[in-house]
């Protein structure tokens, strides 16, 4: 389910003794690069992407739905 204005991202990141499966080389990986700005001495900055996540472990990333009056949970 996509995510929309009406639900929360609930995500469990994984722990670094897990980098193997998780983010195993550059290419495959469930980091984005993110913004910075190089000009207010800002550091590099990388972001979580959902749906690499969500594709190497599905329960990782829960949609919680606001409007559905009953929650679900994606199982493995």
């Amino acid at each position: 389910m996509p995510a929309s204005a009406f639900s929360i991202s609930a995500v469990a990141l994984p722990n670094g003794l897990l980098q193997e499966r998780y983010n195993p080389t550059a290419e495959d990986t469930i980091w984005l690069a993110g913004r910075n700005a190089p000009q207010r001495g800002e550091k590099f900055r990388v972001r979580i992407s959902l749906p690499r996540l969500k594709q190497k472990a599905r329960w990782r990333v829960q949609e919680i739905r606001v409007d559905s009056p009953v929650p679900t949970w994606e199982d493995i």
